[in-house]
């Protein structure tokens, strides 16, 4: 089976766990609803656990391989405290316990995509950054990135410069860098795992920017198509490390 056969076999059942995950929330109580996103996140602590002892030796950096593991580890950790403080305890999205559960594990997990990304790049930064083509994600992405961190400071002032607020803004903030690392990845990248893994980080920053819409605006916070695109982006992301095929590394644009 061609690496591209076998990647659309596991996206494949990936996509259809998602739907059943979705299916199985839609008919929960919110006390159940609560347990199996708990599962979820226990899910994603094992499968960064599972990515360090397969990449534990290989050819990329112990910076690729370290934040490779701890991006669903760390995303795992804050969705078991969304699900605790949220869900099963009833609490208040703008707490400080739940943005202290849950904000920080997402920034963590963003931040830590950058740090995998360009850890992983071929020859100097400067190099990869130097084509002109670099800016183009961020003439498409900066106006939606600032007006959704503007937003919980100027639309809904009631609530002040609360943690809810600044976490956040801090959220939006590092993936927007993600997200736009992201694309400039797959359109420089000629390796297909690479290019699966960036493709998973953007369904992961959409679905995540989508679902904080609904939260700043104050929708009810149900599990819908956002979240959908967070759990598939997410595990997809993974699905590269999860194997002992060597992955290069990202190559830098070509002149042409």
């Amino acid at each position: 089976m061609t690496g591209a056969a076998s990647y659309l076999r596991r996206l494949g059942i990936l996509a259809a766990a998602v739907l059943l995950y979705w299916l199985l929330m839609s008919t929960l109580s919110r006390m159940g609803q609560g347990v199996l996103l708990g599962v979820h996140g226990l899910a994603a602590v094992l499968v960064g656990a599972a990515v360090a002892y397969y990449r534990r030796r290989g050819e990329l950096s112990a910076w690729t391989i370290g934040s490779a593991s701890l991006i669903p580890l760390s995303w795992g950790l804050a969705e078991l405290g969304w699900a605790a403080s949220f869900f099963l305890s009833d609490r208040s999205t703008r707490s400080p316990l739940v943005v202290l559960a849950t904000e920080f594990g997402y920034v963590l997990a963003f931040a830590l995509i950058v740090v995998c990304m360009l850890s992983a790049l071929e020859g100097k930064l400067r190099d990869f950054f130097s084509r002109g083509v670099a800016i183009v994600p961020l003439l498409l992405t900066t106006p939606i990135a600032f007006r959704l961190i503007l937003d919980p400071f100027l639309v809904h002032r009631d609530a002040g410069l609360t943690a809810f607020n600044l976490g956040e803004a801090a959220a939006i903030a590092v993936s927007y860098l993600a997200l736009n690392l992201a694309l400039l990845v797959i359109i420089s990248s000629r390796s297909l795992d690479w290019s699966i893994f960036a493709a998973g980080i953007l369904c992961l920053v959409f679905g995540d920017w989508s679902l904080r819409v609904d939260k700043i605006i104050g929708h009810r916070i149900e599990f819908g198509l956002p979240s959908a695109f967070i759990i598939f982006g997410l595990y997809a992301a993974s699905l590269p490390f999860l194997e002992r095929e060597r992955i290069g590394r990202i190559q830098r644009f070509e002149s042409t």
